[in-house]
């Protein structure tokens, strides 16, 4: 069994495998895409679809990142990565509609046959598929940055355990007990 401080204490360590997914399809992007044209129609389609088949590996990362900041009560990160969440599904859909658009300028271009469709509408899928998981995310981190809130300890009482907290004997508060528990006296009058 393991216990609670050895997960407290490997936690943290999915930070940055959670930062790896979503960083590294980036840099994937961004090295293909170079040199940036964003005035043709061919490079923002070919940028954004590659951008789009790798948005599940991300949503994976996001999802691991913002789950490690819920358990560990990161409240402000989780609040943080929830607007984000929200922010990157907006920015999905406009992406979504300036591939289509894009795909209809080109589409007349390069004809049916090609395999371009399927391509389109798998990227398409991919990231349509992402939003309302992006949605929940945000959503469902930032109600739970809020129930952390409530639970969180007041700072003027909280404090590190000291030697004299240590010295003093702990208060023992027993169970109520049940009325079918309670002590009999077995004593003959």
């Amino acid at each position: 069994m393991i216990r609670r401080d050895h997960v407290q204490t490997f936690l943290p360590g999915l930070y940055p495998v959670g930062a790896l997914l979503v960083l590294a399809p980036v840099a994937d992007v961004v090295t293909a895409a170079w040199p940036f044209q964003v005035g043709e129609a061919a490079w923002r389609f070919g940028t954004i679809g590659l951008a789009f088949r790798s948005i599940m590996l991300q949503v994976l990362g996001f999802a691991l990142v913002v789950s490690t900041a819920a358990l560990l009560g990161h409240r402000s990160l989780l609040r943080g990565l929830s607007i984000a969440a929200l922010v990157a599904a907006v920015a999905l859909c406009g992406g979504v509609a300036r591939f289509v658009a894009d795909y209809r300028d080109l589409q007349t271009l390069i004809g049916a046959g090609s395999g371009f469709d399927t391509s389109a509408f798998r990227a398409v899928l991919a990231a349509i598929l992402a939003v309302p998981v992006l949605i929940t995310l945000g959503g469902r981190g930032f109600l739970a940055s809020r129930d952390l809130e409530t639970r969180s300890v007041p700072t003027e009482t909280a404090h590190a355990p000291s030697a004299h907290d240590y010295a003093r004997p702990k208060q023992v508060i027993p169970f109520p007990r049940r009325r079918s528990q309670a002590p009999t006296d077995h004593r003959r009058v």
